[in-house]
């Protein structure tokens, strides 16, 4: 079994952290982007979708997590 030093997380979730922060912040920045140029509104409706898509990233990942303590009843 491989061992975790407390501080440091493991590569899989490192990676899925970084894949949400580069989700959210181009989110934000099309947002921005959209908001403060004229005629550009389908930008503010990418932006909108992709934080859609990072809060369902979230909602999913947090529900397996909290799965994976449980024992099943079967």
């Amino acid at each position: 079994m491989v061992e975790l030093s407390p501080g440091r997380p493991a590569a899989g979730r490192r990676s899925a952290t970084f894949f949400f922060l580069i989700l959210l912040s181009g989110a934000i920045a099309l947002i921005v982007i959209g908001a403060v140029v004229d005629g550009m509104l389908y930008l503010v409706s990418i932006g909108v979708l992709l934080l859609v898509v990072a809060v369902l990233y979230l909602l999913v990942r947090s529900i397996v997590r909290s799965r994976r303590g449980r024992p099943t009843a079967f």
